[in-house]
């Protein structure tokens, strides 16, 4: 299992690919006969290409038995269900910020928009940028420009420290002086967090919460119940 787990992971990843840009299974053909004359890979794994259609097959269907979801079959049942959904209750929908889409993200897309609800804001200029003047053209869609003044600069400050202590006492000269009660906080590495608790927060007069994934594991409550 060891020398198969990085191979499998491949594979996954592969398939997953497959579903979301929802490939037939006839136009792995040419993979399959090439697997046949060996990729330079583990044979085992050529093994599995060579079958890759009925491998794929095959997990499909025990993801559905067990009720798992990958994320390339959640874009292929997306798919299947989109024109039993009922948009009436949406005015418009808008898609912006997207940029290299698979097939079937554009697929739904399109669908959304020829009911007349959907509505694109692309960050680009199409004429720049071939991926959104191909994606335009799939929808058959015609490109407003806007005026763009631009978003003013935010004020920034940037502050540095040579190890985690030096950057805990920074951050306690920091909160000092803001005045604001909604502040947050985000720790890289959840190991910086109760160096911060006892040499900066538990310092400042400021009411706190902690949210957000903090690892269970390393809490006082489970050494408790561990022990």
């Amino acid at each position: 299992f060891g020398e198969f787990f990085s191979w499998g992971h491949y594979i996954l990843n592969f398939i997953n690919q497959l579903d979301m840009e929802n490939i037939p299974d006839a136009k792995l053909n040419t993979l399959e006969n090439n697997a046949k004359i060996g990729y330079d890979i583990p044979e085992s794994i050529n093994a599995l290409l060579i079958n890759i259609c009925l491998l794929r097959k095959a997990f499909h269907l025990l993801l559905e038995e067990q009720k798992y979801l990958t994320r390339g079959l959640k874009h292929l049942f997306s798919l299947e269900i989109i024109k039993e959904i009922d948009f009436t209750e949406f005015e418009e929908i808008y898609f912006a910020g997207f940029f290299a889409l698979s097939s079937v993200e554009k697929a739904l897309i399109k669908y959304i928009c020829e009911t007349g609800k959907g509505k694109l804001i692309l960050e680009g200029d199409p004429e720049e940028w071939p991926v959104l003047k191909d994606f335009v053209a799939y929808l058959g869609y015609r490109v407003e420009y806007t005026e763009h003044k631009g978003p003013k600069n935010p004020a920034l400050s940037v502050y540095t420290g040579f190890d985690t202590h030096s950057e805990i006492v920074k951050v306690r000269e920091i909160l000092e002086k803001v005045k604001s009660k909604k502040t947050a906080l985000v720790l890289p590495l959840s190991e910086t967090l109760f160096p911060l608790l006892t040499f900066s927060i538990d310092m400042i007069d400021t009411k706190y919460n902690i949210s957000l994934g903090y690892p269970l594991a390393r809490t006082s409550v489970f050494d408790l119940i561990n022990g």
